[in-house]
């Protein structure tokens, strides 16, 4: 019974731990040192909480990588809670619960 609760909790861990990244480029004609995204400046290695989608923008010049929440889904014996959207990435984030069967 400790060993199933262990993978289940595993399970839980890694699935919660993939999302998806994007990795955009600077505007070419932005002459900064850190990060230009959608008119927001970031300075280098600075971390920026976007509100929508659930998401977070890191500064890696010349380059930015957006973080989000993963697409998640379970078996028979688990739920999928919603995110807390007043929370920053990645609290804001969906979260399987699994219930092992006796």
């Amino acid at each position: 019974m400790r060993f199933l609760l262990f993978l289940i909790i595993v399970y839980v861990s890694f699935e919660v731990n993939f999302c998806w990244t994007s990795i955009g480029k600077n505007p070419d004609d932005y002459s900064g040192t850190g990060c230009k995204v959608n008119g927001v400046e970031l300075a280098p290695g600075e971390i920026k909480a976007l509100d929508y989608p659930c998401s977070e923008l890191f500064c890696t010049p010349p380059t930015y990588r957006i973080s989000g929440c993963a697409t998640i889904s379970g078996g028979k014996n688990c739920k999928i809670r919603p995110g807390d959207l007043d929370k920053p990435y990645p609290n804001c984030c969906p979260l399987m619960e699994c219930v092992a069967k006796e």
